[in-house]
């Protein structure tokens, strides 16, 4: 399918015009290596994002502040299906629908903006590998709804990005928890006003016996 394809073939002609074919293992191998780059993502790094010039509670409580707010800003307001939810009809239905298309786009304009606007957020220098985190999962989350949108161009990536998608989920659960657990480290607590009061709900003890 798609570019995948095309390299699939590219691989085959060459092996044959060389005088040499390559075994159908090797085909498959190479195959699936190309699918890997494809699925492979940018990864941010600290050039990627501006350090807060200190880290007093007020800094912090922003900090804690706008990153919230670039979720819950971000956050679809339209009726929609869960990724996994789409995913589940279009198997069941066996076809994909022009709703499912724009569900998943709606979705990924979600993360695209999430992750635009967590970029540009001053951040506390010992919040840096928690944001990073964060980022970089938003970022995959990202690619793996995009590359579920071309399932009709390209079902084998869509599969891939499926296969990455419940390890990124999980992985945003990790980052958001982690988020808690360093601004409840600091001395800025958590006021009803605040946005940050989002990720209480991710106090690694929140909700548990």
């Amino acid at each position: 399918t798609g570019q995948v394809a095309i390299n699939f073939i590219q691989n085959y002609i060459s092996g044959k015009a060389n005088g040499y074919g390559l075994s159908d293992e090797q085909l498959v191998k190479n195959t699936v290596d190309n699918l890997k780059t494809e699925a492979e993502d940018r990864m941010y790094g600290v050039r990627d994002i501006e350090i807060a010039k200190d880290s007093s509670t007020t800094t912090v409580k922003n900090y804690g502040n706008a990153v919230a707010n670039a979720i819950l800003d971000n956050a679809t307001t339209k009726k929609t299906r869960s990724e996994m939810a789409i995913m589940a009809d279009i198997v069941n239905k066996n076809e994909v629908t022009d709703q499912d298309i724009a569900d998943l786009k709606l979705l990924t304009e979600m993360y695209k903006g999430t992750l635009e606007d967590t970029l540009t957020i001053p951040v506390p220098r010992e919040f840096t590998k928690e944001h990073l985190d964060l980022i970089n999962v938003y970022s995959a989350l990202y690619h793996d709804v995009q590359g579920l949108t071309e399932i009709i161009n390209d079902p084998v990536k869509a599969l891939l990005r499926v296969k990455r998608y419940e390890d990124d989920v999980k992985g945003l659960t990790i980052a958001m928890e982690n988020i808690y657990v360093s601004l409840s480290k600091s001395t800025y607590t958590f006021q009803a006003e605040d946005s940050a009061t989002l990720f209480v709900s991710f106090a690694p003890n929140f909700n548990k016996p």
